[in-house]
């Protein structure tokens, strides 16, 4: 799972020296580059990150010449699921305006975390996955009963899109399929597409590298 997240990340801040993902208990899940783990559960320990307490993006200094921008992945109720730690050079991120962009290009990446974390936690009981599971069901009955007047596979995945999108509460959603030079895009906030288009743009860039290696 981490390599995953760790390579989408490094396509949209290309500049990160370390990536560093840690569990709720701030024990390492994985690392690259120059991360330290133990150093930054150490660091977060005594910001007392492990326990309840209210927690936001969180910039240090751990070592001369370096800035660690700390992410929580939290549930709605404050509950900890994971932290993910960005280093930078210290002039990359100086500001507490460089740090909202870096929230806002890191948006796809914290999105799918959340999920994934989430979905794994232990305290999902099997009441809740058959109730997500319910509405997952009804949510695409009616996606499906939306598409049977479709007249053409476009629109049929254009319709797909932006009910992904939105069901997804995301800000932005994109459909490329390579071999069919085949692009949609369907955006649910016109301020943020901007940006998170032209961090889609780079992250594809570097994948269709990626695969172009293999």
């Amino acid at each position: 799972m981490f390599a995953s997240y760790a390579q989408l990340t490094k396509a949209l801040l290309p500049d990160a020296r370390g990536i560093a993902l840690l569990d709720a208990s701030l024990a390492a899940v994985g690392q690259t580059g120059t991360a330290e783990p133990k150093a930054l559960a150490a660091w977060l320990h005594s910001l007392h990150w492990s326990e309840r307490v209210t927690r936001a993006p969180t910039c240090g200094a751990l070592r001369k010449g370096t800035s660690v921008t700390a992410i929580p992945v939290e549930r709605t109720d404050g509950t900890l699921l994971g932290v993910l730690c960005i280093e930078e050079s210290s002039a990359a991120n100086p500001t507490a305006k460089g740090s909202r962009i870096l929230l806002q290009k890191l948006r796809p990446v914290l999105d799918s975390l959340h999920r994934e974390l989430a979905a794994a936690s232990p305290e999902r009981n099997k009441k809740q996955i058959l109730t997500e599971r319910t509405a997952e069901l009804e949510w695409l009955f009616k996606v499906t009963a939306n598409l049977r007047g479709a007249t053409d596979d476009r629109h049929v995945l254009e319709e797909l899109l932006s009910a992904a999108t939105e069901r997804l509460k995301s800000a932005f959603g994109v459909i490329v399929v390579p071999d069919r030079r085949l692009c949609i895009e369907h955006v649910c906030d016109a301020q943020q597409a901007p940006l998170l288009r032209e961090s889609w743009q780079q992250a594809r860039r570097h994948l269709l590298t990626w695969v172009g290696r293999c």
